[in-house]
């Protein structure tokens, strides 16, 4: 930290929490993306693992999931079958699809790090977060087999895996 108590440097270039992201000022350590820009597609990919699969086809993409304890999701433009790239764990097993071009037009604020990855903190509606929409998902596959996932129909759960409504 600066002497003013201004953030001076960061550890990483992604991956932080709402409280740390806080104290970033975007502007100085991301540019801003969109439709245009030379490294934009309108297909782009996010990575995961297949337990979040179901719950995010059917509610969407919400940075840090169902405890929302990320700052942005992370999106890419390719995913290696095998290894780790910038902005995805190599644990994910599965890739989300994603419509960016109609999340953009949606209102959706992006961002491309330092390393490439476009960072979104999700788009806002009426004051509430509610991530990449599954209207703005074009599906899934599995990383390694590149079959194509569908949701199950599963009844919705809370943050704690509990189907809602039930005691």
């Amino acid at each position: 930290r600066n002497k003013d108590g201004s953030l001076a440097m960061i550890a990483v270039v992604q991956g932080h929490n709402p409280k740390a992201q806080s104290m970033i000022d975007e502007k100085q350590h991301m540019k801003p993306a969109g439709p245009g820009d030379p490294l934009w597609e309108d297909v782009l990919l996010h990575g995961t693992l297949h337990m979040h699969t179901d719950s995010i086809l059917r509610e969407g993409l919400i940075a840090g999931g169902h405890t929302r304890d990320r700052a942005h999701i992370h999106i890419v433009s390719r995913i290696d079958a095998f290894g780790s790239k910038a902005g995805v764990r190599d644990s994910s097993e599965v890739v989300i699809r994603i419509d960016m071009r109609r999340y953009y037009m949606a209102g959706g604020e992006c961002w491309w790090s330092i390393n490439d990855v476009l960072l979104t903190p999700g788009l806002i509606i009426d004051g509430r977060n509610v991530g990449i929409e599954p209207k703005c998902l074009i599906g899934a596959f599995d990383r390694r087999t590149a079959e194509n996932l569908r949701p199950l129909f599963t009844p919705r759960t809370d943050e704690r895996g509990r189907i809602r409504g039930a005691e």
